[in-house]
């Protein structure tokens, strides 16, 4: 299976022949908002495919680039980080970024996560 906002695609099991095109009706994605918590843990199971999910879609932009740049887009290691700050203020990944935001692919994990008093 495929899916986006509006459709859902389904394909048979070795993913060569489409089977069937369904056109979601409660698609009401401007009012759609989901917490981040929620988010990884839905995500922890499907960690590899983070990029294409609806969830990501919902990151802010500071979540994003954090992803991007630092973690290389490797959803496994975001994920665990994002849920060893959950109990830290709500603006430190946008203050990060604003501080750094030229310097941003010059960080690693490690960094980020001493920058934020992790270990």
């Amino acid at each position: 299976m495929k899916y986006n906002n509006q459709h859902v695609l389904v394909f048979s099991e070795d993913g060569k022949q489409f089977i069937a095109k369904y056109v979601r009706t409660n698609n009401n994605s401007s009012q759609e908002h989901l917490r981040i918590w929620y988010i990884l843990n839905r995500l922890r199971s499907k960690s590899n495919g983070i990029l294409d999910s609806l969830e990501y879609r919902s990151f802010t932009k500071d979540q994003k680039l954090i992803m991007e740049k630092i973690f290389r887009n490797d959803g496994a290691n975001f994920i665990d980080f994002m849920m060893t700050i959950k109990n830290r203020k709500r603006n430190l990944l946008k203050k990060f970024v604003y501080r750094f935001k030229n310097q941003l692919e010059q960080f690693t994990p490690q960094n980020i996560r001493s920058y934020c008093q992790i270990e």
